[in-house]
């Protein structure tokens, strides 16, 4: 995810390159759903030219805003597993047609 900073500096204006940062995490309630927690750090941290969900932490500007960096982690988190579904399913599909080619052999081979 990009970040979007405008460059529309006057002549010898400086770049601010720092902004606060906030982290959000996914927890798991006792009923098995998750909820989001935002924590937010007091200090300024560089600016980067992307920020990628790590499992279910996600650092971001605090300007983004909680929605803004829940709803990229939340899709973040089901891609992937959408991803390790289709992967579990060509698997399996793999693992039926060789289960499939064995049981056609013939019981007499000795090997």
């Amino acid at each position: 995810m990009h970040t979007e900073e405008q460059n529309n500096l006057a002549p010898g204006q400086v770049a601010v390159n720092r902004t606060e940062h906030c982290t959000m995490q996914l927890f798991e309630n006792l009923q098995g759903e998750y909820y989001p927690v935002t924590d937010c750090q007091g200090k300024l941290n560089l600016i980067r030219s992307e920020y990628h969900p790590i499992g279910n932490r996600l650092q971001y500007p605090k300007k983004w805003g909680r929605k803004r960096a829940a709803t990229l982690l939340l899709e973040h988190k089901i891609k992937v597993e959408r991803d390790t579904i289709e992967s579990a399913q060509a698997e399996l599909a793999k693992l039926e047609r060789c289960l499939s080619d064995v049981q056609g052999w013939d019981d007499d081979s000795k090997i």
